[in-house]
C-alpha cells in the first residue's frame, strides 16, 4: 500500500457526504495514477477505521465505485482497481447514476449534453480561427502536385532530416518573435515529444528537474512514466519565485529547470521581463540546463526577451503549432543551445518520434503564403474576447484568463475541492480540468483550481451557457 500514497488521506478535506467523498478520492487516485490497475484497496471495515466512518458508509461507497467500474472484489482476494478504470474517460458519461451534489436542486444544473451522452468541452482547445479550415484545404491542394512528382530535394524532405526542415522551424520561431538559427532548430511530432526527447539525452536523463508544482500536464505524465525526479519550486502570480529557485539550487536539489514564461499552462500567469532576467541569472550562476516551454501561445507575445534569448547557451526553447494553428496538426519546434541539435536528431531516430510529413509540409506552405499572421490575429481576438466574457461571469477575483492562451484559471471558493467540482461539473454535463491533473506528486506548493478551455465551445453563446452553469455550481455548492 506504500506506493499508493494513501489515497484516502484527502477524504477528510472533502465536502459532502462521506460515501461521496470516498468515491471521489478513489476515482481521483485512479485518474492521477496513484492507484494502478490491479492495486488492492483496503477492506471496507479497515478503511472505515482508517478514516473514522461507519462500515456501512464504506460499503455504500464501494458499491457505487463498483457500479462505476472503478473496482471489483473477489472472495478471498480482496478488492482491486479494475484495469478498465485506468482507461481515458474524457467526454464520456459516468458509468453509474450521478452522485447528486444536492438532491433538493437537481434541475439547477440540467444540461442537454447529458442526454446526448457527450459532455460539453471546457477541457481541451479548439482552433479559434474561422479561416483556418479554408487555408488548410488550400495548402493541402497546393502540396499535392509537388508530392505527386517530387524533386530530389522533396524526396529527401520526405525521408530524412534536411536543412529544409530546420529552415521551416527557424522561420516559424522568427515569426513568433523569437530569435532562431536553422542549424539549432529541429522539428518533432509535437511539443510534448520535443520535451521527452530532450529528457532522454544520455547526459541529461538522470538530472532532477526544478519546476512549479502545478505545471503542464505532460510533465506530470513523464513523472509517472519514468519516475523522473521533479522538484516543485514556489510559484506566484508572476511565475517561479526567484528566491525559492536560488534556495533550491544552493541546496543542490536540481540541475535542470522547466519554465513557462510567455503564458503558463494551466495557471495562466505571465512571467514579466524583470523576473525572466532574475531566473536567467540564477540559471547561469548555478549552471542549470533550462527548458523554456512557450507552446501554449496562440499568437506572438512580443513582451520582451525570453529566457532562451537571455541565456541561449543553456536553454532549449519549445514552440508548437498545436495551440497556435490547430490541435489536429501538431508540430513541435525545438531550438536547442548551440551544438545540441545533433543530439535531438539522434534521440528522435532512436525513439522513432518523427513529425508528420503532412503537418510540416502544411506549415511550410502557410509560412510561404504569409497567412500565419492572419491566423494568429484571429486567435488573439477570440481568446481575448472570450477571456473577458469569462471574467464578467465569474468575476476578476476568481477567474484569470491567460493572455494569448486557450485557457483560463478558475480559483475555487471555500467549500469546493477540485475533484468535487470536476465531478459536479461532469454531472452538469461539462468537462473541465481539475488542478490535480497538473500537480506533481508529493508537491509542497500546489495551487488548487480549475483549468477552463475558452475555445472548446463552438460559439460565444455556447461558452456563456456553459460558464453560467459552472458559476451556478460555485454559487450553490
Amino acid at each position: 500500500m506504500g506506493q499508493q500514497e494513501h489515497w484516502y488521506d484527502s477524504i477528510a478535506d472533502r465536502s459532502g457526504p462521506r460515501y461521496v467523498a470516498i468515491v471521489e478520492a478513489l476515482s481521483e487516485a485512479i485518474q492521477t495514477g496513484r492507484l494502478c490497475a490491479g492495486d488492492r484497496v483496503p477492506p471496507q471495515r479497515e478503511l472505515a477505521k482508517l478514516i473514522g466512518v461507519t462500515p456501512g458508509t464504506t460499503a455504500r461507497a464501494y458499491a457505487i465505485a463498483s457500479k462505476r467500474g472503478l473496482i471489483s472484489g473477489e472472495t478471498g482476494r480482496g478488492t482491486h482497481v479494475r484495469k478498465e478504470a485506468t482507461y481515458p474517460r474524457l467526454f464520456q458519461k459516468e458509468l453509474a447514476p450521478k452522485l447528486s451534489v444536492d438532491v433538493n436542486r437537481p434541475s439547477l444544473y440540467a444540461n442537454r449534453h447529458l442526454e446526448e451522452g457527450v459532455l460539453a468541452n471546457l477541457a481541451l482547445p479548439r482552433a479559434p480561427s474561422d479561416r483556418l479550415q479554408r487555408l488548410l484545404s488550400e495548402s493541402i491542394a497546393a502540396i499535392a502536385p509537388e508530392a505527386a512528382a517530387p524533386s530530389p530535394d522533396y524526396r529527401q524532405y520526405l525521408t530524412d532530416f534536411s536543412p529544409r526542415h530546420c529552415g521551416i522551424g527557424a522561420e516559424w520561431l522568427r515569426q513568433m518573435g523569437f530569435q532562431a538559427n536553422a542549424e539549432d532548430v529541429m522539428l518533432t511530432g509535437g511539443a510534448h515529444i520535443g520535451i521527452f526527447l530532450i529528457l532522454t539525452f544520455q547526459n541529461l536523463q538522470t538530472l532532477p528537474i526544478l519546476m512549479s508544482a502545478v505545471t503542464y500536464g505532460g510533465m506530470r505524465h513523464l513523472q509517472s512514466i519514468n519516475g523522473r525526479q521533479m522538484i516543485d519550486i514556489e510559484h506566484d502570480d508572476e511565475g517561479i519565485v526567484p528566491a525559492a529557485l536560488e534556495g533550491a539550487c544552493r541546496r543542490g536539489m536540481g540541475k535542470m529547470l522547466f519554465v513557462q514564461t510567455a503564458v503558463h499552462n494551466p495557471l495562466s500567469v505571465v512571467t514579466p521581463p524583470h523576473r525572466r532576467e532574475e531566473i536567467a541569472a540564477i540559471a547561469r550562476r548555478f549552471d542549470l540546463i533550462v527548458i523554456e516551454d512557450n507552446a501554449a501561445l496562440v499568437a506572438p507575445a512580443n513582451d520582451g526577451p525570453i529566457i532562451a534569448e537571455l541565456i541561449p547557451e543553456r536553454t532549449f526553447l519549445i514552440s508548437s503549432t498545436s495551440k497556435s494553428l490547430t490541435p489536429s496538426a501538431p508540430l513541435g519546434i525545438v531550438r536547442a543551445p548551440p551544438g545540441w541539435a545533433s543530439q535531438l536528431v539522434t534521440s528522435m531516430r532512436m525513439h522513432h518520434f518523427y513529425p508528420s510529413v503532412l503537418n510540416y509540409a502544411v506549415v511550410e506552405r502557410l509560412l510561404k503564403d504569409d497567412v500565419v499572421k492572419d491566423i494568429w490575429a484571429d486567435n488573439a481576438e477570440v481568446v481575448n474576447r472570450r477571456g473577458q466574457i469569462a471574467r464578467s461571469i465569474f468575476g476578476p477575483e476568481l477567474f484569470r484568463p491567460g493572455p494569448l492562451s486557450h485557457y483560463g484559471w478558475l480559483s475555487l471558493p471555500d467549500g469546493w475541492h477540485p475533484e468535487s467540482f470536476t465531478t459536479a461539473a461532469r454531472q452538469a454535463g461539462i468537462e473541465v480540468g481539475g488542478s490535480r491533473e497538473f500537480t506533481l506528486k508529493g508537491a509542497n506548493h500546489a495551487q488548487e483550481g480549475i483549468r477552463i478551455s475558452l475555445t472548446g465551445p463552438q460559439s460565444d453563446e455556447e461558452l456563456v451557457k456553459q460558464l453560467t452553469v459552472l458559476n451556478g455550481l460555485l454559487s450553490h455548492g
